[in-house]
């Protein structure tokens, strides 16, 4: 599941804990890293000047030397068995990441990103992109993951095959992080019908939330005593952000029904709010352009 790992990196406390975790998740699962920086070097713009100017050729090498050597120092601090590359580009960050993670294809990008505070959207630019012009599965984060408590997984189901995957990726990070799993369902009982029974109608939603929770538990391949489930009601967005304040799980994995390249009008909408408003780690979990038949089977 998480064979191959790319994980862009800029030396800053936020991209060190994309590299910590996407080193974990690889230690855990026999995987490989593949680290990445992309420069908007000063250089770059110099190059394109109508006459070429001496020793140009020369300080961009430098950089090049220079910016590897940094990438080949975090990458020493990898766990022993984990075999990491390394990889610079040249160029505009966003669409040169963009471009890279489409050659190489990995099964995910963990990013770190840069928080904007509680009145903004927490979503850097760089991430915002990979997000939106990508088809990989993506993992945001913002900061190390807490070593403090017991660490939970959190998936955001529905009735969907792209939930149905998420429940599989999740289940093969809450192994790979020892970590327990909680498959979360909401129950949308804000009813739209005026005379409708709404207390029979209102118990028929839940049960169908609850046999979406039974049924993904029944398909997973983990102990019983590691897996519980939540059925919660009301606001599908509202109700997973308030279940990541509660919790504060490690991670939160929810599926993206859209296929290839994202927009962000065409992000889900539930995934969208997960991805700006939570705090907490968010993986989202995308078919790509594969066929819905073919992601009902376990990604394994």
């Amino acid at each position: 599941m998480f064979d191959h790992i790319a994980v862009p990196y800029d030396g800053s406390p936020e991209a060190r804990a994309g590299f910590d975790l996407a080193a974990r998740l690889a230690a855990a699962v026999g995987g490989r890293l593949t680290l990445v920086q992309a420069v908007e070097s000063p250089y770059d713009a110099l190059a394109r000047a109508p006459e070429p100017i001496a020793g140009l050729e020369e300080l961009i090498d430098e950089d090049g030397v220079a910016r590897a050597d940094d990438l080949r120092t975090a990458a020493a601090t990898a766990p022993d068995g984990v075999d990491v590359s390394i990889e610079v580009l040249h160029g505009k960050v966003g669409p040169s990441l963009v471009e890279f993670v489409d050659r190489i294809d990995p099964d995910l990008v963990v990013a770190g990103t840069r928080g904007m505070g509680l009145t903004r959207s927490l979503l850097g630019s760089v991430s915002r992109r990979l997000l939106e012009q990508t088809s990989a599965d993506l993992l945001l984060l913002r900061e190390p993951l807490a070593a403090d408590r017991e660490p939970q997984v959190l998936a955001c189901l529905d009735d969907s095959t792209f939930a149905r995957r998420a429940a599989f990726v999740a289940a093969d990070l809450a192994q790979a992080l020892s970590a327990g799993l909680v498959l979360t369902h909401v129950a949308d009982s804000r009813l739209p019908l005026a005379h409708a029974p709404y207390a029979a109608v209102r118990s028929l939603i839940r049960q169908h939330g609850a046999e979406i929770l039974a049924a993904a538990k029944a398909e997973l391949d983990l102990p019983a005593a590691v897996v519980s489930e939540e059925l919660r009601e009301g606001d599908p967005r509202e109700e997973l952000l308030d279940a990541c304040r509660e919790r504060s799980p490690a991670i939160v994995v929810v599926g993206h029904r859209g296929a290839g390249r994202l927009r962000s009008v065409l992000l889900g909408s539930t995934a969208r709010e997960l991805v700006h408003r939570s705090h907490c780690p968010v993986l989202v979990v995308r078919g790509g352009g594969a066929d819905p038949e073919a992601l009902a089977e376990p990604p394994r």
